[in-house]
């Protein structure tokens, strides 16, 4: 895969992965970003009149918290039409808004576009994430005019990649379709594969905060290793949350390079390999296998954080709140079955205690505690001081 095309699956990732903000894309002047961010609106399903410009740049502080327009029931704070246009999106139907020379954007005016970034609210108008994807590009302070930097809360809100400059041979297959390059392919998204992804990194990255002693939650960004980054990505609690998403998105599509790409983009280089190192060396037995068979999974002494990581996978499928009924039940004895299976086979209860105290806390209406007496007496000073008995 060339890095242009790359880059280009990393940015359609980022876009259709549920709770990222913006993905920013970095390279000089002249070497096809916008030309991409197009592709990649195509590779979304978004109608070229739905693919939105913007030049903060070129904006005040009013064209993303609104202009005061009187009416009959009063001053209503109304956003510029373009915005308003794509508030009112038929159905089913995407837009892209892509904000274009972000690093000449005023201090003033990014306080504002905070707001438009964060909760897609321009002055009374809301455009729902869900349908409305939002990126953005910027060339490096070098190669601007009168570069500004970016806030610290906005930069943290964003995942951050180096754009590529295509290589001859990308350059002169693009000049010699008459500049209508066939579109990169686009992974098929699966929701519901996705979130089964989600349930099998969220272990992962527990495993890797509570194993790893060199792990920080929340680095600090007036430190000169992290302030020398550009572009400026580090790691807090809500950069994390959108690592972890992405890695699912990535693990669905089975597409570690990219997954490279975007951890470090969005945590910054140190925390992001390092998390992706410690997801390549921990190989999770899916829950639904185990269901069937839990001896498909054994216990490694030398290995306590793929032990922990594998029983807190079992225990969020568990109580996974997509199913219902006599499905969830099911799902929740079964999980305690494994768990029970895992102690029998010389998994320690210290490992194992978090998965059970997860599924404890979370056991649903109709299931009972009864028929896991033995696990539960196993690691009874914890799980009844939680509480919880049979």
């Amino acid at each position: 895969m060339s890095n242009l095309a790359r880059f280009a699956r990393a940015m359609f990732v980022a876009l259709k992965t549920p709770g990222t903000h913006v993905l920013v894309g970095v390279g000089k002047p002249g070497v096809g970003k916008s030309e991409v961010a197009r592709q990649v609106s195509h590779g979304l399903g978004i109608k070229d009149e739905n693919h939105l410009e913007l030049f903060p740049a070129q904006m005040g502080p009013e064209n993303f918290n609104g202009w005061s327009v009187p009416r009959a029931d009063g001053l209503h704070l109304e956003a510029e039409h373009e915005i308003r246009r794509l508030a009112e999106l038929k159905d089913g139907d995407l837009a892209h808004v892509v904000l274009d020379e972000l690093s000449n954007t005023p201090r003033t005016t990014q306080a504002a576009m905070l707001r438009f970034m964060r909760s897609r609210r321009a002055g009374e108008t809301y455009l729902p994430p869900e349908r409305v994807k939002m990126s953005a590009f910027m060339n490096p302070p070098q190669s601007s005019a009168d570069a500004q930097d970016l806030s610290l809360p906005l930069a943290n809100r964003c995942v951050w990649l180096a754009f590529p400059t295509p290589s001859r041979e990308e350059h002169v297959a693009f000049m010699s379709s008459r500049s209508q390059p066939a579109p990169p392919k686009f992974p098929a998204w699966d929701d519901d594969a996705y979130w089964e992804a989600y349930n099998e990194v969220v272990p992962l990255y527990k495993a890797f905060m509570e194993l790893d002693p060199h792990a920080e939650l929340e680095e600090d960004c007036a430190d000169d290793r992290v302030a020398a980054r550009f572009p400026l990505a580090y790691a807090t609690p809500r950069s994390w949350e959108t690592a972890v998403r992405l890695a699912a998105a990535c693990r669905m599509l089975g597409d570690l390079d990219v997954m490279h790409d975007l951890l470090v983009g969005t945590v910054g280089g140190p925390q992001g390999l390092a998390f992706a190192a410690a997801y390549e060396k921990v190989d999770l037995v899916p829950f639904e296998k185990l269901r069937k068979d839990p001896a498909l999974w054994s216990h490694d002494p030398k290995r306590p954080d793929r032990t922990f990581a594998q029983m807190h996978h079992v225990a969020l499928c568990a109580v996974d709140v997509r199913f219902k009924g006599d499905e969830q039940v099911a799902r929740f004895n079964d999980g305690f079955g494994i768990l029970a299976h895992a102690f029998s086979h010389g998994a320690p209860e210290d490992v194992c205690i978090v998965a059970c105290q997860h599924l404890g806390a979370n056991r649903p209406p109709k299931a009972s505690l009864k028929q896991h007496v033995a696990t539960i007496e196993r690691l009874a000073p914890l799980i009844k001081a939680a509480g919880y008995s049979a």
